[in-house]
């Protein structure tokens, strides 16, 4: 079936930057050599967002990611809005547990403003759902599934990271 939503060029135009923290890459996008691979000891058993953690890892290490233009990868986005619901609660639960990890390196909480923001939007938009249209319908599914995630996670790792 074919994608319900087309988000562009998902890191086209260098790292990611979004959690206040280092920048990170995409899994689907990163590229390590062994040496590499080896000193920042592997990939770490997450449930999601393992790419974020082995990107932090390496870079507290001193190594630094290197943006590559020219490389071009291709993602195929979920294709119902209850699976695209799974996979961004799942984003908002490992985001707790990043916090967790990190935190004693610097990774802040999420500015109070910015969860403000998240939540009156949720709550603003939902009484607009019926009329939406098919990409306001995407967003908010994914923003309400990490706000919910971020919750789950705050509860299951026991941190605060709304």
């Amino acid at each position: 079936a074919a994608a319900l939503w087309n988000v562009g060029n998902v890191q086209s135009d260098g790292l990611i930057h979004g959690l206040g923290f280092y920048p990170f890459v995409g899994g689907g996008n990163m590229g390590v050599s062994p040496r590499v691979f080896e000193l920042v000891g592997g990939f770490r058993h997450k449930p999601y967002c393992e790419d974020i953690d082995f990107s932090w890892r390496a870079q507290l290490k001193g190594v630094h990611p290197v943006f590559l233009p020219d490389a071009v990868v291709h993602v195929r986005q979920r294709n119902s809005l209850r699976s695209m619901f799974l996979q961004h609660r799942r984003f908002g639960t490992a985001q707790a547990l990043l916090y967790r990890d990190f935190r004693s390196n610097g990774m802040p909480m999420r500015p109070s403003a910015e969860v403000a923001r998240d939540w009156l939007a949720i709550g603003k938009s939902l009484a607009l759902l019926a009329v939406a249209t098919p990409d306001q319908r995407i967003r908010w599914t994914r923003r309400v599934a990490r706000a919910l995630g971020r919750l789950s996670g705050s509860l299951r790792y026991g941190v605060f990271y709304p």
